[in-house]
Parts: C-alpha cells; structure tokens; sequence
C-alpha cells in the first residue's frame, strides 16, 4: 500500500542535473567573455589606428572590421539563435563604446551614436549569421550570405569609392575572405541547389546593398 513520493529525484535525473549544470556555467562565462572582450577589443581598435602599417589601417576605421570581431566572438561563444542575435547587437555596440572610450583617453573625440544605431539594428544579424556558420543547409547559406556580402560590399565600397584616399590591400583582403568564406562554406557544409543558390545569390544581393548603403552614410 505504500509508493514512492513523485518529489524524490532518482538517481539518473540527478546525474543529468550535474551533468548539465558545468555545461550552463561554460556557457555563461563564454557570454561573459564576448562582453568583456569587446569592450577591450574596441579600445584597441582606436589604438591600431596608430600602430597597424598603412595597408591595414583600414581595418581600425572600418564597418568590417568591428563586424569581423563580432562574428567571430559569437562563433566562439557558440551561443545558438536568439542569445546570438542578443550577443551581437550587445558586442557590436560595446566595441562602438570601447572604441569611444579609448578614443577619449587619447585626447580624441568620437560620437558613437551612428555605429551604436547600426550596432543595434546589424549587430543581431551579424550574431545569427555567425551562429548559424554551425549549421547546414538554409541556415548556414544564408548566415553566409550575411557576412560574405558584407565583406564583399565593403571590399567594392573601399576599392571604388574611397580608394584614393586609403590602401587597396585591406580592401582586397577583405573581399578575397568573403569569397572563401562563401566558397569554403559551400564545400563543407552548404549542399543542394537552393542552399548554394541563396548563399551565392544572397552574398551578391547583400554586397550590392551594403555598397548602396554605406555609399549613402559617407
């Protein structure tokens, strides 16, 4: 007439419960890491501008480059969707505000509200996009797409529109990485017609915007 109370944990829900709960802390402490590292990576930033050599220079003063170190803070932080897309828009901006921060410190002035606004409507794209890198299929052509066009567009933006006042081989270098990042995507994890066709399409369409976009901020 007896039975077993249904508060009791048994043995295997415990074990999960442990087993579970250091791969939780990992996770948080990545996330705090992507947090603090873009603060300081932003900084830096602002200090590359007087170290870096003439053909990378550009790297510091460019939309790339802070979205290159966002992108890849989130694929390391392996964050899934939705605390990407959070994680990319918080990194993106506090590379924006470290930046500012350090500009500061040098005496400089730096008004962060234009990269910030782009930080928050880029920045959860940039996330996902980098999150789902992991992925296959759709997923991955089309977080491709995102990051290879925007390497794309820029690379076509600086070879064209600024290109006599700044180096092309940052630029170049920024538009090769692109391609191999669509062509390496391709060969590894894309497969089948419509995911090699957004992916390749979607990276074209998204250079072509960028290009218009960035064109029209100056």
């Amino acid at each position: 007439m007896t039975s077993v109370a249904r508060d009791v944990p048994t043995r295997t829900s415990v074990a999960q419960d442990a087993s579970t709960r250091p791969t939780v802390l990992a996770q948080v402490a990545r996330f705090g890491a992507v947090v603090a590292l873009s603060f300081l990576l932003g900084g830096l930033t602002s200090y590359a501008q007087g170290f870096l050599p003439d053909a990378f220079a550009s790297f510091a003063n460019s939309a790339s480059g802070w979205t290159v170190l966002t992108a890849l803070l989130v694929y390391w932080s392996r964050a899934r969707t939705v605390p990407a897309a959070v994680l990319g828009a918080v990194s993106f901006v506090l590379l924006v505000l470290g930046y500012m921060v350090a500009s500061q410190v040098r005496g400089l002035v730096y008004d962060p509200m234009l990269f910030s606004v782009v930080g928050v409507v880029v920045g959860p794209f940039v996330g996902v996009a980098a999150s789902w890198l992991r992925a296959s299929g759709v997923r991955a052509a089309l977080g491709t797409a995102l990051l290879a066009g925007i390497g794309i567009g820029e690379a076509a933006y600086g070879l064209t529109i600024i290109g006599d006042t700044t180096s092309p081989v940052y630029w170049t270098v920024t538009g090769v990485a692109g391609v191999a990042l669509l062509g390496g995507m391709v060969v590894r994890r894309i497969r089948g017609a419509l995911p090699v066709a957004l992916a390749a399409g979607g990276a074209v369409a998204l250079a072509a915007a960028f290009y218009a976009a960035y064109s029209s901020l100056g």
